[in-house]
């Protein structure tokens, strides 16, 4: 299996940490960015992981100018998107639940191509989802 990157933007990674430990044992290398500013500095590394995990609920960090907002994370999505297109999976994590509540209606679902599972995932569940999506990504570019 080729030893995959992935970026997870989260600020509670040290709580959530063992929910990565199956793609961590199966060789996946993990890139861990706390904040909107952390994952705004490093975009161009973050563009060249396989696939992201983004919390939509993040803290600016040292961002000047930008208030303690709730969608951080999805401000982040829609920049990234724009600067590097839909080709990159990203599977929102969050605490949010899989309904329209959740912070991201189907539209923007659709529009920005995620998938989207709630942090009370089981980690081998997470480890099934990563793994099906990055060999359909692969499938899809073999073509």
């Amino acid at each position: 299996m080729k030893n995959y990157k992935i970026a997870w933007i989260e600020d509670d990674i040290d709580i959530l940490r063992p929910l990565l430990k199956p793609l961590i044992q199966r060789g996946f290398t993990i890139k861990e960015y706390l904040t909107y500013g952390d994952a705004k500095e490093n975009i161009e590394d973050i563009s060249q992981c396989d696939l992201i995990l983004l919390d939509l609920i993040i803290p600016p960090g040292e961002v000047i100018g930008l208030d303690d907002e709730d969608d951080l994370g999805k401000k982040f999505l829609a920049e990234f998107r724009a600067a590097y297109g839909n080709s990159m999976p990203i599977i929102i994590l969050s605490v949010f639940g899989e309904s329209e509540a959740d912070g991201m209606n189907q539209e923007e679902r659709k529009k920005y191509e995620v998938h989207c599972l709630a942090k009370r995932i089981r980690p081998s569940k997470l480890l099934e989802e990563v793994t099906d999506i990055l060999k359909r990504r692969e499938e899809r570019d073999q073509k």
